[in-house]
């Protein structure tokens, strides 16, 4: 029994299951939901992401993930030897890493700095009694649309890893 290679996958795919999971209801229930109930639905999503930890909760399970996953890929390919890498198994890991990898980055680069961006914005709004000028309206409806196609994309690219993870082995 290796015990390495369990607590490997098991970190593995607990992280990716509550990542994936997460990302799923996030973006097609809550979020929606949110938008739907008005000013008071966007603070208290805002709140969720930021006060409620939730986009840290997103950034500690999407690097578990990954983490776990690279390791168990080095594993998997016996010090990333070009034989198995370009099997058919090893390519669907590797599109399905690559996809994780990409959303991971994308999430970093893209959605925490938008996310910090709506929070000035909202303390700029809530410092000056809590009503929006013209200019702050825009650029918060801006904002949002881009974590809204963030959203779209990273759903798109978390299913190619989920499919790809679990049919890799077999073609």
């Amino acid at each position: 029994m290796d015990l390495g290679l369990i607590v490997l996958r098991l970190a593995h795919v607990v992280a990716g299951a509550s990542w994936v999971g997460g990302a799923f209801l996030m973006i097609l229930i809550v979020s929606r939901t949110a938008k739907l109930s008005g000013a008071e639905g966007e603070e208290f999503f805002s709140r969720l992401m930021t006060v409620g930890r939730g986009a840290k909760y997103f950034e500690l399970i999407a690097l578990t993930t990954v983490v776990a996953g690279a390791l168990l890929y080095l594993r998997a390919s016996s010090g990333l030897q070009l034989g198995w890498i370009t099997s058919p198994t090893g390519i669907g890991f590797t599109i399905g890493a690559s996809a994780a990898i990409v959303s991971l980055v994308w999430g970093g680069t893209m959605v925490g700095p938008t996310t910090q961006k709506l929070e000035a914005i909202g303390m700029e709004i809530a410092a000056s009694g809590g009503v929006a000028t013209g200019t702050q309206r825009e650029a918060v409806d801006a904002l949002r649309a881009r974590l809204e196609l963030f959203g779209k994309a990273d759903l798109l690219l978390l299913g190619v890893a989920v499919v790809m993870m679990a049919t890799a082995r077999y073609v």
